[in-house]
C-alpha cells in the first residue's frame, strides 16, 4: 500500500496517524516534496487529490481517495475489532 499525502492537508495527516495507530507499514509519498509522486498520483489515479491510497492486488490496482474511504478500507482489513 502506498499513501499519497501532503503534510499541509489535515485529512492526509489524520489518515497517516490512523495507519500508524494500526501499526501498518505503508509507503508514504509526500506529493508536495517530490514531483514524481504527484505525477504518479495524477497518471495512476486520475486526480491530484490527497489523501489517496494505492492498493495493489495481483490483478488490479485500486486508488482510494479521501479520508473516509481510506480509513474504512484499512479498518475493514486490519483493525483488530
Amino acid at each position: 500500500m502506498q499513501l499519497y499525502f501532503s503534510r499541509h492537508c489535515p485529512s492526509a495527516v489524520a489518515v497517516r496517524r490512523h495507519c500508524q495507530k494500526l501499526g501498518l507499514r505503508i509507503v508514504e509519498k509526500d506529493v508536495d516534496r517530490v514531483d514524481c509522486f504527484r505525477n504518479e498520483l495524477i497518471n495512476g489515479g486520475g486526480a491530484s487529490l490527497v489523501p489517496c491510497m494505492r492498493v495493489e492486488a495481483k490483478e488490479n490496482t485500486q486508488w482510494l481517495y479521501g479520508e473516509e474511504a481510506i480509513v474504512s478500507y484499512v479498518d475493514s482489513r486490519f483493525s483488530p475489532d
